[in-house]
């Protein structure tokens, strides 16, 4: 299963240690919902919605 997803927070800084190969736990609470690898990192372009929410 492959998936993109948008790390939150948002801000770069908090994401710029991570490298292609890094595992990743993901949480929608408790306990952890699963892991997943970093495979690549692209630079997202906000759309005209998404700076609405800002």
């Amino acid at each position: 299963m492959s998936a993109t997803v948008r790390p939150a927070p948002l801000t770069p800084e908090h994401w710029r240690h991570l490298a292609p190969g890094d595992p990743l736990t993901l949480h929608e609470g408790r306990p952890a919902a699963g892991t997943a690898t970093v495979i690549e990192f692209i630079q997202a372009v906000p759309d005209s919605a998404s700076l609405s929410y800002f």
